[in-house]
């Protein structure tokens, strides 16, 4: 039996660009075989509202200057969360 991965994306931008299309295709082909996606995007993104159509976890960070201090914090927490592997 093959080991699941949890696989977490996180992406800044809110446009609809190359970057984020191949995020987006390799997470719905990992997610087609087994795998579980998370994506950590800002919420009036793009790639957010795909990631939730999908049914993926998704988490709200918003990655701006004014908001830097929290953001840190919030992924701190968020990748304690998922505690990944190096």
């Amino acid at each position: 039996m093959k080991s699941r991965l949890k696989i977490v994306h996180t992406e800044s931008h809110c446009q609809w660009g190359g970057q984020e299309m191949r995020v987006f295709n390799e997470s719905r082909w990992m997610s087609q075989r087994g795998h579980h996606i998370v994506v950590i995007a800002p919420k009036d993104s793009v790639i957010y509202e795909k990631a939730r159509q999908e049914g993926w976890e998704i988490y709200d960070v918003s990655f701006n200057e004014l908001g830097m201090l929290k953001d840190f914090f919030r992924m701190r927490r968020l990748l304690k969360k998922f505690s990944p592997m190096c």
